[in-house]
């Protein structure tokens, strides 16, 4: 916490657009993505 206090790793709290160099594709909303798995995340196990 130390470092992050006096900004020596300032970097962590920023926005990044990492997703599409990762993946090679457009990172997706949290809605879109809960959208998109709704019957994964609403089954009963």
């Amino acid at each position: 916490m130390r470092q992050i206090v006096d900004g020596r790793m300032g970097y962590i709290g920023s926005v990044r657009d990492d997703v599409p160099h990762v993946t090679g594709r457009p990172a997706l909303t949290l809605q879109r993505w809960a959208a998109e798995h709704r019957e994964h995340l609403t089954a009963a196990y």
